[in-house]
């Protein structure tokens, strides 16, 4: 599981490197709290202007009527005993069909799941067909759409005309190194967006003018503007008090209030969006205390006095709400559960937090802006393609694809035997499959539609061990037989077996802190190897045994690196800064260096580190698809990759009402 560190969304696709919905850089596993840099705001920022309002949708269904009046006693005395109780009894009968009646609507069918309106119910028109759009979102009326475009390695801002489809590029590449998370002002003149510049790791949130301009920094937050204008909210982490604070302020930066906190494992997703009536916020909460697969909710909170309820069903994933103009719904992007694959587009009603699914595709999508008149949404598509590549000696250049790129493929591991065990989406879930190197013979080890994550195959060729939603430690037979659970916890991100097949190392979060831990391959109790750690993913036995290596964020210097511990565990005997934001690490088969794919200057190439010291050597200088994974044969003669080619565009999508 990788998250970003600016919104907290998790992410299942092991092939994604930066956040679909702010552009961010991904990171493995849980996202640090202090993470976005958020600081007291830096400057003020200039009034945005007010909106009209948008026609409202009327409501379909609505009840009204009164009592009855009640025969007069002269009326009943004039009329036969037996008219009488034959009157009163269809009285009755029509009063207990009309009870039946609101009972059904009230508690069934208005609480019950709207039936899921067809793909072909809806219009879907592209905004962009480059294939390199990583965000984009639609100004209020409807005239302009806002996007960034990732190109050599490189992010640029542009704003299309729709009408004329005509593209003005209004901040060039290479100004910001990260740029994401766009919004439009209510007004329409100006759009946000989110910005990393030179060597910070700092985010902050800057301006420019839709028609172009010098950016402008404002602040350090993500600011929702009210539908008027003349308020925003935002969320803010307070260092001191260690909470999460959502806060509300004038459009201009003065007269902050904090209006909701979180703390310990609950906190709030990092953009809010206001009602119509500017009466409400929506936002995303997080509690890492649930069940992976039930972390995110929708809440509701009130301006009044900051009271916060949950709206509808727990997520598996959901981000991006955004109130429907017509203050019935809020939009949102998500899935629900372990059993959806892909992030779709759902309304969730208000107040009755009914959930509809809009969107029903293979396709995932990320970022939600909608219309003022709530008639256009606007998402960024995005479709992965991944394969695994095998080449005939340890030199990566001469890899030949031996899977199809119809999905996700992912997660290496080499049997003794020269089979590669993999997990793919290729049945529509992702399951464990076995591969000989040539792409022969793909047989499908599990069918229990459960996310999987992280692969290892034991040396003596018995097991395969895996990941289930970051939290569960699977062991099997290599048949895929007979699986069982060996270690439940809260981040478990990589697993990997030593040389002798004895033990399987991990890393797990204990009461907050990451460590990495072995289990014997039998079961039995964890053992720590190592202290706390701020980050720690995939940690790789060295081919001797001796050494188990992993990469790490370092707080303090604010860097990636590689760090090495003694297989016993204890302090680490050596650490090697990184050249990239995060990378997949394999020990090369004389244990003299790893090899890891870079995230940032050659992002998508294999590099070599040498254990000794020295600066890291490129070894593949591939146009896409990009390298993401790399792992040797247990005799050391052969490696595999995966290699991932990406495509992204913007869409509008209208008639989902």
């Amino acid at each position: 599981m990788k998250r970003c560190p600016e919104c907290r969304r998790d992410y299942y696709d092991d092939t994604l490197l930066y956040c679909l919905d702010d552009g961010n850089a991904l990171l493995e596993g849980p996202a640090s709290v202090s993470s976005t840099g958020d600081e007291p705001q830096t400057a003020i920022l200039h009034s945005t202007g007010g909106t009209d309002e948008a026609a409202t949708r009327q409501q379909l269904l609505t009840t009204s009527g009164a009592p009855g009046a009640s025969p007069s006693t002269a009326a009943v005395h004039t009329r036969p005993l037996s008219f009488t109780r034959n009157a009163v009894l269809v009285v009755i009968l029509l009063l207990c069909v009309a009870a039946a009646g609101f009972f059904g609507y009230r508690y069934l069918w208005s609480n019950a799941v709207k039936p899921q309106r067809a793909a072909t119910d809806l219009k879907i028109q592209r905004l962009t067909g480059d294939g390199n759009t990583v965000g984009a979102v639609i100004s209020p009326d409807g005239k302009f759409l806002a996007f960034t475009r990732a190109e050599n390695e490189k992010v640029s801002l542009w704003v299309k005309q729709i009408q004329t489809n005509s593209n003005v590029q209004i901040v060039g590449p290479g100004e910001f190194r990260e740029l994401y998370g766009l919004l439009f002002t209510p007004e329409g003149s100006f759009i946000f967006f989110r910005g990393i510049t030179g060597d910070s790791t700092a985010s902050a949130t800057y301006k420019v003018p839709v028609l172009g301009g010098n950016p402008v920094k404002v602040m350090a937050s993500m600011p929702a503007f009210s539908s008027d204008g003349r308020q925003m909210a935002f969320t803010r982490f307070d260092e001191v008090a260690k909470e999460d604070w959502v806060i509300i302020a004038n459009a201009d930066g003065s007269n902050e209030r904090k209006l909701v906190a979180r703390s310990g494992k609950q906190s709030f997703e990092s953009r809010a969006t206001w009602s119509r009536d500017d009466k409400f916020l929506a936002i995303v909460v997080i509690d890492e205390d649930l069940p992976r697969d039930a972390q995110r909710s929708i809440a509701i909170i009130s301006l009044a006095d900051g009271a916060l309820s949950e709206l509808g069903d727990k997520w598996a994933d959901v981000f991006n709400p955004v109130w429907h103009p017509s203050n019935d719904a809020v939009m949102v992007v998500g899935r629900k559960g372990s059993d959806d694959n892909q992030d779709q587009l759902w309304e969730v009603e208000y107040p009755s937090g009914v959930s509809r699914r809009i969107t029903n595709s293979l396709t995932l999508y990320a970022g939600l802006s909608l219309t003022a008149d709530g008639q256009s949404a606007v998402l960024t598509e995005y479709d992965p393609k991944s394969s695994v590549w095998v080449s005939h000696n340890t030199d990566p250049n001469f890899a030949k694809e031996i899977t199809r790129p119809t999905g996700s493929n992912h997660s290496i591991s080499w049997t003794p035997d020269k089979k590669i065990v993999y997990i793919s989406n290729a049945s529509g879930n992702t399951e464990i499959w076995s591969i000989d190197a040539d792409g022969k013979n793909a047989k499908q080890l599990t069918n229990d539609r459960l996310s999987k994550r992280r692969t290892a195959v034991s040396p003596d060729g018995r097991y395969i061990a895996y990941v289930i939603d970051g939290n569960q430690l699977i062991r099997m037979d290599m048949n895929g037989g007979n699986p069982g659970v060996l270690v439940r916890g809260q981040f478990i991100e990589g697993v990997d077996f030593s040389g002798d097949s004895k033990w399987i190392i991990y890393p797990n979060s204990v009461e907050g802190e990451i460590r990495i831990f072995r289990i014997p391959v039998a079961g039995g109790d964890p053992q720590s190897l190592t202290g706390a750690l701020s980050w720690a993913f995939r940690p790789k036995y060295s081919p001797d045994g001796l050494y188990f290596a992993f990469p790490t964020f370092d707080e303090a210097v604010k860097r990636w690196q590689i760090s090495i511990f003694p297989a016993e565990g204890g302090q680490a005997v050596k650490t090697i800064d990184l050249n990239s934001d995060y990378a997949s690490l394999a020990w090369t088969p004389d244990g003299k260096g790893l090899t890891y794919n870079v995230n940032r200057g050659a992002k998508g190439d294999l590099w070599f580190q040498p254990i000794g010291g020295g600066e890291p050597n490129q070894l593949t200088n591939f146009d896409p698809p990009e390298v993401h994974e790399n792992a040797y044969s247990l005799d050391g003669k052969q490696i595999a990759l995966v290699r991932v080619e990406r495509h992204s565009n913007a869409i509008m999508i209208t008639d989902f009402r």
